[in-house]
């Protein structure tokens, strides 16, 4: 993002971009759903895809099929396309509105004004972006309304008063002149007790931060129930965050959040909260390793003392996105259990780093990242299962434990650290039915013995086992 945004904090300037020169062919093979749609209203309870724009200056439109057809595959109703004032974005715009019209399935974007990227632009750019693509097919709408999102903006007051007069009268009722209604839904780092009230030019809000921020302490959802409470109160929406971790490597930001366990606890809680709408973060930003689709390796990496693809390439996390099928139907089900698309193979998806946080890099000039300390050295696992079972997690061996798992949707975890030390190898996964191992798969990475760590990486692996 331009400036991401975790409680009231920023995190510095969105990083320059490369050619990346070893393309590799699309070959998306999802079943298609079964409407095609236009311009038309989110349907209730919508899962959007935070989608970075940024990272497409090298795109051409079959990249952008490849990502639509992707995300339709794990049920996602659309794309937010988060975008700042390049010169060549206008261009991306109208070749991701194409995509979506070649790929013509039921499928929604909007746009989302990187304002931590554009800076001071003066609102007639921002009017521009929004009259380009109003009336486009596929475009959002909410009540009938084009739907306009933000990152960042609640300083911009585009020569008013304040942000809330600025976003009213030089945006919202600028486009409205024009014959073009919007429905404004930005993220902005605002007290969430009074955010609705002080600002009444939005119509809902997204909330960004969905990771714990420079602490050890699992994220609650106390926030998100304020935000939820306004909303109702004011008549307005709510889309909630979810996200898959936070890492990011750079000489200009450098940093890991703690997010052991946390896709796993973000869901349970988005499914019981019920907000109106969620947004994961993201589909695709490779420099924060927040990415949940599949590595379109055309994209443009970025690269800042360090290269994104030196985290990203040997970590898709393809494998985590297949439990976004799942816990979307959960979601818009009212369920913590198995959903209605549930039909098996029951099914253990784990997640671990590849070395721990208290190894010490003999080769990176980076640095340590901050905030490592909070992470967890521990093998995650969230298991989708019929029935009850158990599962024994090893390296080499060494047993780091086993548990006795319960029917439905469940998660656990397992250090990977014995007498003070990695345990180095690579995971082996057995599941059991009583005492009959019935499957086993392993990791697609080792995990490092403490002296062996050359360059941090806090990004993680997935994989999965099925029986």
């Amino acid at each position: 993002m331009g400036n991401d945004i975790c409680c009231v904090k920023r995190i510095p300037q969105k990083l320059k971009s490369i050619k990346f020169k070893n393309p590799f062919k699309h070959k998306p093979s999802f079943a298609s759903k079964d409407a095609t749609v236009k311009t038309a209203d989110l349907p209730e309870k919508a899962v959007v895809a935070h989608f970075m724009m940024g990272l497409t200056s090298t795109y051409q439109q079959a990249d952008f099929e490849w990502d639509i057809n992707n995300a339709v595959g794990y049920g996602f109703d659309g794309f937010a396309l988060n975008f700042g004032n390049d010169s060549w974005m206008m261009e991306k715009l109208q070749l991701v509105y194409n995509a979506a019209d070649a790929v013509n399935k039921d499928f929604k974007l909007y746009l989302n004004v990187d304002m931590a990227a554009m800076g001071n632009v003066p609102a007639s750019v921002v009017t521009n972006y929004v009259k380009t693509f109003a009336y486009r097919n596929h475009q959002a709408t909410i009540d009938g309304k084009v739907l306009v999102g933000t990152f960042a903006g609640e300083t911009n007051t585009f020569g008013q008063a304040n942000a809330n007069d600025g976003w009213q009268t030089q945006v919202k009722d600028a486009l409205a002149s024009s014959g073009i209604n919007i429905f404004f839904l930005p993220s902005w780092a605002l007290d969430a007790n009074n955010i609705y009230e002080t600002h009444p030019v939005a119509d809902g809000f997204l909330k960004w931060n969905s990771w714990p921020y420079y602490t050890g302490t699992p994220l609650s959802d106390s926030e998100d129930q304020v935000y939820l409470q306004h909303a109702r109160s004011s008549n307005k929406k709510y889309m909630g965050g979810v996200s898959p971790c936070m890492f990011t490597h750079f000489t200009s930001k450098n940093f890991v959040f703690f997010y052991e366990g946390l896709w796993y606890s973000r869901w349970m809680q988005m499914i019981k909260l019920q907000p109106d709408y969620l947004q994961v973060i993201t589909w695709n930003d490779y420099g924060e390793s927040h990415y949940i689709g599949p590595t379109n390796n055309n994209a443009a990496f970025p690269v800042d003392g360090s290269n994104a693809h030196d985290w990203v390439d040997a970590f898709t996390h393809v494998p985590l996105a297949s439990t976004l099928p799942y816990f979307i139907q959960m979601y818009k089900q009212g369920t913590t259990g198995l959903p209605s698309n549930f039909h098996g193979p029951s099914t253990l998806f784990f997640t671990y780093r590849v070395h721990s946080k208290n190894a010490k890099a003999t080769g990176d000039p980076i640095g340590e990242p901050q905030n490592s300390q909070n992470s967890r050295d521990e093998i995650d696992v969230i298991a989708f299962s019929s029935s009850s079972f158990t599962v024994k997690v090893s390296i080499n061996g060494t047993v780091l434990g086993s548990a006795n798992m319960q029917a439905g949707v469940t998660a656990n975890s397992f250090s990977f650290v014995q007498n003070n030390a990695a345990v180095a190898g690579v995971p082996l996964f057995q599941i059991f039915n009583g005492t009959s191992e019935v499957s086993q798969a392993s990791g697609p990475l080792a995990i490092l013995a403490d002296n062996q760590v050359t360059q941090y990486n806090f990004n993680f692996c997935a994989g999965a086992v099925y029986w």
